[in-house]
């Protein structure tokens, strides 16, 4: 498992567990997607969050599944 800090909401990935600026932990069920200037990703529990353009995120994930065409 490999952890990146101070990411941008766009680097967000499907599977990624992700720790927003607001303490939230969940595993990205999409990519982040950019809408009407903010970003939004699908959360394990079935919510749609947005996450500010300018916010910071850590991102972890499994690089031994990690492949480019997943990316």
């Amino acid at each position: 498992m490999v952890t990146y800090e101070n990411q941008s909401p766009a680097d967000i990935r499907t599977g990624d567990k992700v720790t927003d600026a607001l303490g939230r932990t969940f595993t990205a069920m999409s990519d982040a997607a950019l809408v009407m200037g903010d970003y939004s990703v699908l959360s394990d529990d079935g919510r749609s969050l947005i996450l500010d353009v300018d916010s910071l995120v850590t991102i972890s994930y499994d690089e031994s599944v990690w492949n480019e065409d997943s990316y």
